[in-house]
């Protein structure tokens, strides 16, 4: 029999767990499991995007957090210095790689990669608010394309 979840946000969380699982214990001081309910997040507005670390330092290190892309955002072109994983939670996001227009739009419960340097511009394209899980490699930046 298969197995059944109750939709995509379950989908997406239980993909979110597993980056988390074995990079908690990496980075915590901690040996305790560490387990944060969405009422727990602590949500910071630098840029006028929401934020909400989960673990690590984004200012020094590896890390995940959520973010919120309001409907219709669309941002510079840009990169980041460091490659991170995506997992898409609510909403519907595009992810143009390059000067590209055009790319695959990632609803809820869809997961994306981007390596470190790849230039591309990140889009909310659906109607409500983008809800994303990050697992990024390093501290988080963001390069403007023509620097």
């Amino acid at each position: 029999m298969p197995i059944r979840y109750p939709g995509p946000i379950s989908a997406a969380c239980a993909l979110a767990a597993c980056f988390l699982a074995p990079v908690a214990t990496a980075t915590e001081p901690s040996s305790q499991p560490v387990m944060t309910a969405p009422v727990e997040l602590e949500w910071v507005t630098p840029n006028r995007i929401p934020f909400a670390y989960v673990w690590g330092d984004a200012t020094r290190s590896a890390h995940g957090e959520f973010v919120r892309f309001p409907a219709g955002f669309v941002s510079p072109v840009h990169h980041h210095s460091h490659a991170y994983h995506g997992v898409i939670i609510e909403g519907v996001l595009s992810n143009p790689m390059g000067r590209d227009e055009t790319a695959k739009p990632l609803p809820a419960g869809s997961y994306y990669y981007v390596p470190a340097g790849a230039i591309h511009t990140t889009r909310c394209v659906s109607d409500q608010d983008c809800l994303i899980y990050l697992h990024q490699d390093g501290p988080f930046d963001f390069v403007p394309a023509d620097q």
